[in-house]
């Protein structure tokens, strides 16, 4: 049975583009284009296989990552099987000028040194690969004057904090799994690799320096590593010009939502959430024609970082106003729950009204009763505040918020606390 490239449903849709990934449904395939765009249309160009010069030599399409280009592409990558020790058949790579750095290299007769990062498991999917899948890199890239991968950011999350800071080539190519040669761990034969093998190679790169590197089993990291569902709250850009919904469900890895400080209010209300820019958004409608009038306003985003600290004496920044960072140029942003449960739109948008709407009234109620009081008036001021920020101020929100919906789905959703 042939698996879908993004779950363990079978795979019954067939890519059209590049023939060789499968889906299990259409919101499937749509959440893997924007890595499976990528490679997709180019696989048509790499169905001659170039003509081998000696025995036992073999060109298989492997994936490049060049140091100077914007994106991984195909490229054919030679090969030699020869017989190894005890007479099994053993596969070397021979990236020749795919792995220099420079003219003299490239030019040259010497095999430049690289080194081989195995990958036996789809850690996103948490299944083992019926191949194997290296990404051969130089093994002196830190010293040898290679310079930063811009291939490799085209894939990966820069948000991850296990990125490692890659430099020089980066070859990613497909072997047998071992066991087809019984008692040897060398690989026999190369095997070409797709757009889907791309998702791979992303999970291991944002996740190089995460604790599964050491051996723990696919069970042990299958919960942090899996997917979490989340929110994105679209900019006015996005809204107007593109057409997209303000609030846009979608799906992150989880390792996203523990490195970032819960919003001020969705501690109190005991719904932490994460809040967090979409890489890009900012410049990309920097470099756009003036099709907004505010392409960059992210009215959403800026009220969940309403400031709640009413440990502070003062009104301003830290109680009823958002940071400065989150009040111009916020753009679109993901929102995810920190207990990595599911966030649905509705909720946000509940959310996000619950803000706006209900607690700036009491914000700009008490501090213009209060402005100019003493400062037992003014903590007084903020206490009354406080009782209108917890769980069960929220709940009952949610509850009315649901009641005034005209669409049956929003008011059938259920609440956020009982996901």
């Amino acid at each position: 049975m042939t698996l879908c490239d993004e779950c363990d449903n079978e795979g019954a849709l067939r890519c059209v583009g590049c023939g060789s990934s499968w889906y299990c449904s259409k919101e499937c395939q749509k959440k893997a284009w924007p890595l499976h765009k990528i490679l997709c249309k180019s696989v048509k160009d790499f169905q001659d296989r170039p003509k081998a010069e000696e025995p036992g030599e073999k060109y298989t399409r492997a994936i490049y990552f060049h140091s100077d280009e914007g994106a991984p592409r195909f490229v054919w990558l030679k090969t030699t099987t020869k017989d190894g020790e005890y007479g099994h058949p053993c596969l070397t790579a021979c990236p020749g000028a795919l792995a220099a750095i420079n003219e003299k290299e490239a030019e040259s007769a010497e095999e430049s040194g690289m080194t081989d990062m195995k990958i036996r498991h789809n850690h996103a999917l948490a299944r083992r690969l019926p191949y194997n899948l290296f990404l051969s890199y130089r093994e002196n890239f830190l010293h040898d004057g290679s310079t930063h991968n811009m291939a490799i950011d085209k894939i990966i999350d820069s948000h991850s904090p296990h990125l490692h800071a890659w430099r020089g080539p980066m070859i990613a190519y497909g072997t047998d799994a071992f066991d087809d040669v019984p008692f040897s761990q060398d690989a026999s034969y190369s095997q070409d690799l797709g757009p889907s093998d791309l998702r791979i190679i992303a999970h291991k790169l944002n996740t190089y320096y995460f604790k599964y590197a050491v051996g723990p089993t696919i069970e042990d990291i299958k919960e942090e590593l899996s997917s979490v569902v989340g929110v994105r709250i679209n900019c006015d850009g996005d809204v107007e010009v593109e057409g997209r919904p303000r609030y846009e469900p979608m799906e992150l890895p989880a390792y996203r939502s523990f490195f970032h400080a819960a919003t001020d209010v969705s501690k109190h209300i005991e719904l932490p959430i994460v809040v967090q820019r979409i890489s890009g958004s900012v410049r990309k409608w920097g470099t756009r024609a003036n099709t907004s009038s505010s392409p960059y306003t992210n009215t959403g985003a800026t009220f969940l970082h309403i400031g709640c600290k009413p440990e502070r004496k003062e009104w301003g920044l830290n109680f009823g106003l958002a940071p400065l960072e989150w009040q111009d140029s916020v753009c679109s942003v993901v929102v995810m729950r920190k207990d990595k449960k599911a966030l649905l739109p509705e909720h946000v948008d509940a959310l996000v009204e619950y803000h706006q709407r209900y607690l700036m009234a009491f914000f700009q109620h008490e501090s213009e009763t209060t402005y100019g009081g003493t400062e037992d008036e003014v903590q007084q001021g903020k206490a009354r505040i406080m009782n209108e920020i917890t769980k069960d101020k929220f709940e009952k929100y949610y509850v009315a918020w649901k009641s005034r919906q005209t669409d049956e789905v929003k008011r059938q959703q259920i609440s956020p606390y009982d996901v």
